[in-house]
Parts: C-alpha cells; sequence; structure tokens
C-alpha cells in the first residue's frame, strides 16, 4: 500500500502542476484577449500589463518544472 500512495501522491502532484500551468495560461489569454480588443485606452495599457506578468508566470512555472522532471 505504500507503493501506491507514493505513486496516488506523484499523481496528484502531476495533476496540481498542470491545473497550476492551466491556471496561468488562461488567465494569459484572458488579459491578452482584453489588450486586443478593448478600445479604452487605459484598459489596454493595464490589460497588456497584465498579459505579460502572465506570460512570465508561465514561463517561470514552465522552467520549474522541468527542472523538478530532470
Amino acid at each position: 500500500r505504500a507503493q501506491a500512495d507514493v505513486v496516488e501522491q506523484r499523481d496528484l502532484e502531476a495533476v496540481d502542476e498542470e491545473l497550476a500551468l492551466d491556471g496561468e495560461r488562461r488567465g494569459h489569454a484572458y488579459y491578452a484577449t482584453i489588450a486586443a480588443t478593448t478600445t479604452d485606452a487605459e484598459l489596454r495599457a493595464i490589460a497588456s500589463t497584465f498579459a505579460d506578468e502572465e506570460a512570465e508566470h508561465v514561463a517561470e512555472l514552465v522552467k520549474l518544472l522541468a527542472a523538478c522532471v530532470a
């Protein structure tokens, strides 16, 4: 049973990692869409900044996940 618990824990960690990455990607897409479609210049600038930040989060998370696998 202990080995099954270890495998189950790894599976849960993998799911958590995928959920985290998915959340960051969705956040980026959300803000990028607003930046690309709004006619409000102030909102466009804010959304663009947020989209850039989310893109950085995605890149950093991908890098961290790759380091965990290696």
